[in-house]
């Protein structure tokens, strides 16, 4: 059974806790505490109910967070690092249209460095970001090639 600890008093080392069905109030003493620490009054707390009594009282469990940055060994937050595949593959199609001629061989390349770049933000997802960058770099590839066919035509 779950509840919230109401109050505990130190001195008489005893407790109450206000469960969850319906308000209900069950002692207990701090022989029957299984948690860490002392007793806090408004923790969440888990325990066996016994009549009016508690026993086997723990803290109740907690979900675990996700972390969502690393750290480094001085404890500084590592930021991540944009895909250097990335970069390229999209500086290499924003100067694809000065190689009017070998277009799109420049265009194909980028698209080769593209998929690099979504290789390597997937094999490491805590190190590298830029998988957009990568579709978009693919995205305007694409379309450059095929507008440029189109018009050949």
């Amino acid at each position: 059974m779950q509840g919230k600890l109401e109050s505990f008093d130190d001195d008489a080392q005893r407790g109450v806790i206000v469960g969850d069905d319906d308000g209900h109030r069950y002692w207990f003493t701090l022989a029957d505490w299984r948690g860490r620490g002392l007793p806090r009054e408004g923790s969440r707390l888990r325990f066996d109910a016994r009549g009016e009594r508690a026993e086997q009282v723990f803290d109740a469990p907690v979900p675990q967070r996700v972390a969502r940055h690393t750290r480094d060994d001085q404890g500084r937050v590592k930021s991540s690092l944009l895909s250097p595949w990335a970069v390229a593959a999209l500086v290499l199609v924003a100067v694809a249209p000065l190689f009017a001629v070998w277009m799109p061989l420049v265009d194909a390349l980028a698209v080769l460095m593209a998929w690099a770049g979504i290789r390597q933000v997937r094999r490491a997802p805590a190190r590298y970001k830029g998988q957009a960058l990568c579709g978009a770099a693919i995205a305007i590839a694409v379309l450059s090639v095929l507008s440029t066919g189109l018009l050949s035509l």
